[in-house]
């Protein structure tokens, strides 16, 4: 009975992953499932330099209705299937200017997202990424 049930909790594993979308459409931060079994998120954290908050509204100068988000945290669980995603930032920038499109993403890579989840065998995991990667459209002044 023991084999049987550690070969079920590996078989029915979570695997958590940040994804990002950036095209001339829409910009947005993703939490996928990649894995087999159900992954049940508790907590959403963004961090920037030393302020941590599970709001990322916190830690941006951006009009919040001009971006979907929302707080995963104690009171709001969020449960993804295997082979599911779900946005924890996502705007649509097709009407935007490039200016207001650069700052989202100058705001965006100073983030650090981190995400806690448990599998339905209550196994913790977590997985943690840096948005350092929407900046790289960001120019970069030569000093003469």
């Amino acid at each position: 009975m023991y084999l049987q049930r550690r070969h079920n909790e590996k078989s029915l594993q979570p695997l958590g992953q940040i994804g990002f979308t950036d095209s001339k459409d829409e910009i947005s931060v993703l939490i996928k499932n990649v894995g087999i079994g159900p992954m049940i998120i508790d907590k959403v954290e963004f961090q920037a330099q030393s302020q941590l908050s599970t709001d990322i509204e916190k830690h941006l100068s951006l009009n919040p209705k001009s971006y979907m988000h929302f707080v995963v945290d104690k009171e709001f669980k969020v449960t993804l299937l295997p082979q599911a995603n779900m946005a924890v930032f996502s705007t649509n920038v097709s009407r935007m200017t490039d200016d207001q499109v650069s700052l989202i993403r100058s705001e965006l890579a100073s983030l650090r997202i981190k995400v806690s989840y448990l599998s339905i065998y209550e196994r913790r995991f977590d997985v943690e990424r840096g948005l350092g990667w929407f900046g790289r459209h960001e120019r970069t002044i030569s000093k003469a």
